[in-house]
């Protein structure tokens, strides 16, 4: 293991360490902000979006049980086509009608 990777590991250990010794309501707070950055477009590391990711995924999956609920047109991936579908044409909107404000998000299938 190079020393680069170990100081990267140690450096992940106490950010995880620092982030549990938050409250709720830091923490919440700290998510906010980080969700805002991506909202405006700000690059955050490459290893800590495939992490929100997988945990947004796992949250999105977690429960959920039969195929139809995860695959369905009314389920998980419905859900989230539909999501995608949508920013894309707002984007694309956006591009030739600058301004056109975005509605706000619809709140995801639970």
């Amino acid at each position: 293991m190079t020393q680069e990777r170990v100081e990267e590991a140690l450096e992940r250990a106490r950010l995880r360490d620092a982030i549990g010794t938050l409250s709720e309501q830091e923490r919440r707070e700290l998510a906010e902000t980080m969700v805002a950055e991506m909202a405006e477009g700000r690059e955050l590391p490459g290893e800590f979006n495939e992490q929100l990711l997988d945990a947004m995924l796992g949250a999105l999956i977690a429960g959920k049980r039969s195929e139809r609920e995860i695959l369905g047109s009314g389920g998980v991936l419905g859900e989230l086509t539909r999501r995608l579908v949508e920013r894309a044409l707002q984007e694309e909107l956006s591009d030739l009608v600058p301004w056109v404000t975005p509605r706000p998000a619809r709140r995801a299938v639970d």
